[in-house]
């Protein structure tokens, strides 16, 4: 994480850790309740946007089950 490449990472990293904020890593499988909460939270991020499947990638519960998903607490 040295050099001028991660320069912006650092500070970002360094003030997270100043005030506080933690996450953590979660690994599959996933109860339904929190594929619920993620779903919510990718809709509302959407708002009345369409996803774009074929550039970006959709919200897709057979992919979550198989990828780790960092969580802040306050989800």
């Amino acid at each position: 994480m040295s050099g001028k490449k991660n320069q912006n990472f650092r500070t970002a990293l360094n003030k997270s850790k100043r005030e506080g904020q933690t996450f953590e890593v979660l690994t599959p499988p996933y109860h339904p309740d929190l594929l619920s909460e993620l779903r919510l939270i990718s809709d509302e991020w959407l708002g009345e946007r369409k996803e774009k499947t074929y550039s970006l990638g959709w919200f897709d519960e057979a992919y979550l089950q198989r990828v780790l998903v960092p969580r802040h607490p306050w989800i």
